[in-house]
């Protein structure tokens, strides 16, 4: 994760949880509803495959895209997230790793909810 993407989740974790922010020109970027606490994923590039594809970005360079994830767009993941990672940012693997983890057990959840 370069520096810059690594300040903006750090902006994101030190600002209250926002929910949907429908005035944003990018809403919804994923689904309608989903929460917009973090643009910046604490989590990219995941590499999951389950998540998302590396495609050919604007200037002819493979890039992660998230497109078919939710994980940091839902409240019950916002709040893990901000509740495991506020004032901890920048982080190691060894924290993150579990976190993604749990996501993507919440997430599965609420995918077999139809949620």
């Amino acid at each position: 994760m370069d520096e810059e993407y690594s300040r903006k989740v750090g902006e994101e974790l030190s600002a209250d949880p926002v929910g949907s922010n429908v005035s944003c020109p990018y809403y919804p970027c994923h689904q309608e509803g989903q929460d917009c606490t973090f643009c910046f994923c604490p989590f990219y590039p995941c590499m999951d495959t389950s998540l998302g594809e590396t495609i050919i970005g604007r200037r002819g360079n493979p890039v992660w895209s998230c497109k078919y994830c939710m994980l940091p767009h839902r409240d019950d993941v916002t709040v893990l997230l901000h509740s495991s990672l506020r004032g901890r940012w920048p982080c190691d693997p060894e924290t993150l790793g579990p976190l993604f983890e749990e996501a993507k057990r919440m997430e599965e959840r609420h995918r077999r909810e139809g949620r």
